[in-house]
This record gives C-alpha cells, sequence and structure tokens, in this order.
C-alpha cells in the first residue's frame, strides 16, 4: 500500500526572535504540522531565537546559518530546485523580495505566499538620504507581481499596496491568535507586580522605527502629568538603545520599564 503524498509547505524567516511576523509563521507552521496532509519545513537564515522552544517537534528546521537575508538567496535557490515544494510562505519585505529573486532564478515552478505588514512609507521613505529605499520599491513594483498571492494584515495597507504598485493579487487576513496558547500563559504566575494605585499601560512590539514607539513614550510623558501611570515595553529589536535614551531626556526612565522578549 503506498502512502499518500503529502502537501508541501516550507516557511521563510530571518530568525526564531520573537517579532510578529516570526511568531505569525510559526503559529501557522505547527497548525499546518498538526494535520496529516502536509510536510512543514521551516527555512531559517539564522537558527537563533526564543521561538525555537515554540516549534512543533515534527518540523523540520532548515538553517542556512547566514547573517544576511539577502546571502540566503543561493540557499533558497538550491532547496527549491532538490525539494520542489508545492508552495513556501515569507513574511517581511526583504524575505519576500529575497524569495521571488530565489524562485525565477531556480526555474521551478512552487506558488509563493507573501505577508506585507508593514507600510512601505515608514519602511522605505522616499528621501535622497536613504537611496537603497528607491531600490527597494522598485523591486516590490517588479517583483510582488511575481507572487502568487500578497497577504495583508489589515484593509488599509492592502489598499495602500495596491495603490502605489499598482498589485492585484493581494487579500487582506488578519493577524490570528492562539487563543489556547494565550490561555495557557494566563494562569503562569510572573514576577511583576502591579499595584492598585498605579495606572499599567502595555504595549508588545519589535522595537524598530516603523512601530513608532517613539510617539507612545511622548504622549506617555503627557499622560504622567495627569494620571499617576507606568509604561511596559516587552518586545525586542533595534530601537532599543535609542528608546531608552529618549526616557531618559524625558526624565521618565524610572516609570518605563523595558521587559524585552516575553
Amino acid at each position: 500500500m503506498s502512502s499518500i503524498k503529502k502537501y508541501k509547505i516550507a516557511f521563510f524567516l530571518p530568525s526564531f526572535r520573537g517579532g510578529g511576523s516570526e511568531n505569525i509563521l510559526v503559529e501557522l507552521g505547527n497548525s499546518f504540522c498538526r494535520k496529516n496532509d502536509y510536510s512543514i519545513k521551516f527555512l531559517v537564515v539564522e537558527f537563533t531565537g526564543p521561538l525555537v522552544n515554540k516549534i512543533d517537534k515534527n518540523i523540520e528546521i532548515i538553517d542556512f546559518k547566514k547573517k544576511s537575508v539577502f546571502k540566503s538567496i543561493s540557499n533558497l535557490i538550491k532547496y527549491i530546485r532538490s525539494q520542489k515544494p508545492d508552495v513556501i510562505i515569507s513574511s517581511m519585505t526583504h524575505c519576500n523580495l529575497s524569495l521571488v529573486i530565489a524562485k525565477l532564478l531556480s526555474l521551478i515552478k512552487v506558488k509563493l505566499i507573501l505577508r506585507e505588514c508593514s507600510s512601505i512609507d515608514h519602511l522605505c521613505p522616499l528621501s535622497f538620504k536613504r537611496p537603497k529605499s528607491f531600490l527597494i520599491r522598485f523591486l516590490i513594483k517588479f517583483l510582488y507581481k511575481k507572487a502568487d498571492v500578497i497577504v495583508s494584515n489589515s484593509q488599509d495597507l492592502a489598499e495602500d499596496l495596491e495603490k502605489k504598485f499598482k498589485l492585484n493579487n493581494i487579500i487582506t487576513i488578519h493577524n490570528g491568535y492562539d487563543i489556547d496558547y494565550i490561555r495557557k500563559l494566563s494562569s503562569e504566575k510572573i514576577d511583576l507586580k502591579f499595584p492598585k494605585n498605579i495606572k499599567t499601560i502595555i504595549t508588545l512590539a519589535r522595537l524598530s522605527d516603523q512601530k513608532g514607539l517613539d510617539t507612545l513614550i511622548k504622549a506617555f510623558k503627557i499622560a504622567r502629568e495627569k494620571i499617576n501611570c507606568r509604561l511596559l515595553i516587552l518586545g525586542e529589536g533595534s530601537s532599543l538603545k535609542e528608546l531608552k535614551n529618549l526616557t531618559r531626556t524625558l526624565n521618565i526612565e524610572k516609570n518605563v520599564l523595558f521587559l524585552g522578549y516575553k
């Protein structure tokens, strides 16, 4: 009796750090893995990050061992040619562009689903001080059309992409959440105390420019003038040092806690 052929799905991501996009792909991969109809693989540029512990043990992880997403294009080409997956799913602009380039160079038919969740105007602002932004915008306009589907996590972003880049292959799917996992976490004890006389504001995001956390911190400074409150920021990212310096400049460093990835 021959075994049933499973539909081969690969997820391409930069790492297993605690960003929203990485978390969405890990949860999606785990969900597919629980169904017997799919063979799931994670293709990761750099095997690092806390989300490794959330990955289903039946999912194969292929570590490209690169320091840059674009340097992993050759690995993607080899994988596509040798494994011939049915579909590859990626998220974040640099991963999306690299994946389309790899598919075109591989000369293999494989379906691509690209997830875009960031405003291009924030990610690649039109400025002569950032000439790289012009190149990325050009690549998006040319390469995103080669994907089978572009998934946006909001209707506004979908309409913005359609208008700016003349794309007609966009659908909107809002971010999903693993409710069972959230309920499990809610029952765990935490070391942090929540005094009843202090209002606590919590935000969870990647610490990067496009998330606008500097605006949140400035708004929090204004709120503290009227309300006894504190701000908890959960997440990691390249803007950590800059955001901490901002809290010192505003003299609110004792009221803003950076808790990292949780």
